[in-house]
């Protein structure tokens, strides 16, 4: 949910000339479509799978690296990352009891699929 502020040109529907629109009254709640702009360059990730400080944990070479994310969006599922992961990084999504950088990892298998890895279809 967001807060925004919007203007209505005609709220009482005067101007239309059509009896299909009725007045907005104040307090009223609308359905509206908002067209954006797409955030270019980030990486969508689970809010889940964000830690503590804005930071991330990623699995490269059977080690963890605990690295800081730069979240220039985030909404009710994700946030957007700008900086920080790239496509195909391995986050860890299993919450660890012990959490220092460089501390070895394995990865659980699932049958015979691979891990997910960002970028992938599920």
């Amino acid at each position: 949910m967001a807060r925004v502020l919007v203007s209505v040109s005609d709220p009482l529907a005067h101007q239309d000339g059509s009896d299909h629109l009725s007045p907005l009254m104040i307090g009223a709640f609308v359905e509206t479509h908002i067209e954006a702009n797409e955030i270019p360059n980030v990486v969508r990730l689970a809010r889940d799978y964000i830690r503590a400080g804005n930071t991330v944990w990623v699995m490269k070479d059977g080690l963890l690296q605990i690295r800081s994310v730069e979240i220039v969006f985030q909404d009710a599922d994700y946030a957007y990352i700008s900086e920080g992961l790239q496509d195909k990084d391995r986050v860890v999504t299993t919450n660890l009891s012990r959490v220092a950088d460089g501390a070895e990892l394995r990865v659980k298998s699932v049958g015979a699929e691979d891990p997910k890895t960002l970028g992938d279809t599920q």
